[in-house]
């Protein structure tokens, strides 16, 4: 049974700090937030390539310059 995800808000993406190691804030629906120790915060998108049948994750850009909404729209047309 898939996890049922909490959609991120942007106070939640404002107040992630960095740490040691790299971690990631779930949006949901393959959409996740990477945030690196030197305090990155890249968009990421987790979808299955249909000519390999593997989980592959799709750079869609970094935050702030692509805001939370923005990120979601190109997950949908993705």
């Amino acid at each position: 049974m898939a996890r049922v995800v909490k959609p991120l808000t942007d106070k939640q993406i404002q107040s992630s700090k960095p740490q040691v190691k790299q971690y990631q804030l779930s949006d949901g629906k393959g959409l996740f937030l990477l945030i690196k120790p030197t305090g990155a915060k890249l968009w990421r998108f987790n979808y299955i390539n249909p000519n390999s049948q593997k989980r592959t994750a799709l750079g869609i850009g970094s935050y702030p310059e692509l805001s939370l909404a923005m990120a979601r729209k190109i997950k949908e047309i993705l």
